[in-house]
């Protein structure tokens, strides 16, 4: 099961797999940025659960001036090969919904395998070089 939207309470189960996710993401965003990212409505949270949570989602959307895409703000889980299909058929359907035309993923190389085969591509390189 997919939940969209998860109810905050939730917060705390949760937090901890965001912030390791986080870390990866060159210290643009903190924890306390995503939370007041999801209490606003700015970020979508998603889980893929079972009774027990699986996976862990944030998702954004982006208007470019010629393109609106969600942008999977970070991913992370145990087993994606158990969960990645349902999370992608299902993000996808709703961004069509929210009038997107594609989805945009910035990750760690490790994903590039996995997501080549769901018919991610390279169209540039995200890079970093801290000061």
């Amino acid at each position: 099961m997919i939940c969209a939207g998860l109810d905050l309470k939730y917060w705390d189960f949760i937090k901890d797999d965001i912030e390791l996710a986080l870390k990866h993401d060159g210290g643009r965003v903190n924890i306390d940025d995503m939370y007041k990212f999801i209490v606003n409505k700015d970020v979508q949270l998603w889980a893929i659960h079972d009774g027990d949570i699986h996976a862990v989602m944030t998702t954004q959307i982006i208007n470019y001036p010629q393109l609106k895409v969600v942008n999977i703000f970070t991913v992370t889980g145990k087993q994606a090969e158990t969960w990645l299909d349902l999370l992608i058929e299902t993000v996808t359907a709703w961004a069509k919904q929210q009038g997107c035309t594609a989805m945009e993923f910035t990750g760690r190389k490790g994903w590039e395998k996995l997501l080549n085969k769901k018919g991610f591509g390279n169209t540039q390189i995200t890079m970093t070089k801290p000061f």
